[in-house]
């Protein structure tokens, strides 16, 4: 059987490289902080890792990154002032659910590649570039997420994918609340879109179902 680890309470900062690097099956990360590292949190392979009431800050590069086959749950985290909050590649699955994306320098959460699984009851807010961008064919889920007072637009649908957004308040981002662009299919409904310079920009072949 593959390893697991359970780690709570710690402390893990000024790493070189990750601060966590998870690939084990099985992993508990609770109530840590892990911070001024290059990278807070990287999980890779098939691992479905736990991560909880964690502050994931001021990470030189990515707060967290999810990719390969990964699944796992990413709940009630703080991910804030690190250069990109969140990134989902690969064929990752996770379930992120109501953690506090903030202040993050760039975007607060990017999901590409092939990746997939559910983004619900986040706030993602007061991030220096996007709150969410979808791109390449990632077919990721949002829904109830407070996509708040980004520097740039609340989100972004480019590349070819098919993301689907339900039941989110998207206001007050600096630009556009959603734009959809190159070959992008998007399923929005039932979403409150408010106070930005353009509440929905479609452009080039982008397509969806509003």
């Amino acid at each position: 059987s593959s390893a697991s680890c359970r780690v709570s309470n710690t402390e893990i900062y000024d790493n070189a490289g990750e601060g966590a690097a998870v690939s084990a099956k099985h992993a508990t990360f609770d109530s840590c902080k892990i911070f001024r590292n290059t990278v807070g949190v990287s999980v890779s392979g098939t691992s479905a890792v736990k991560v909880s009431k964690c502050r994931i800050s001021d990470n030189v590069t990515y707060g967290l990154i999810i990719g390969a086959d990964a699944s796992g749950t990413y709940t009630d985290n703080v991910v804030c002032a690190n250069e990109i909050g969140v990134r989902i590649e690969g064929n990752a699955t996770p379930s992120f659910t109501r953690n506090k994306v903030e202040d993050n320098r760039s975007d607060g959460a990017q999901c590409v590649d092939r990746s997939s699984g559910m983004l619900s009851l986040n706030a993602i807010k007061q991030n220096g570039g996007s709150g969410i961008m979808f791109d390449d064919s990632c077919s990721t889920q949002a829904h109830k997420n407070e996509i708040e007072n980004n520097k740039l637009d609340g989100v972004v649908i480019c590349g070819k994918s098919r993301p689907t957004l339900i039941a989110n308040r998207i206001r007050a981002n600096v630009q556009n609340g959603i734009v959809c662009a190159d070959q992008s299919r998007a399923m929005v409904h039932a979403n409150k879109i408010s106070q930005s310079v353009g509440g929905v920009v479609l452009n080039t072949d982008a397509g969806g179902n509003f």
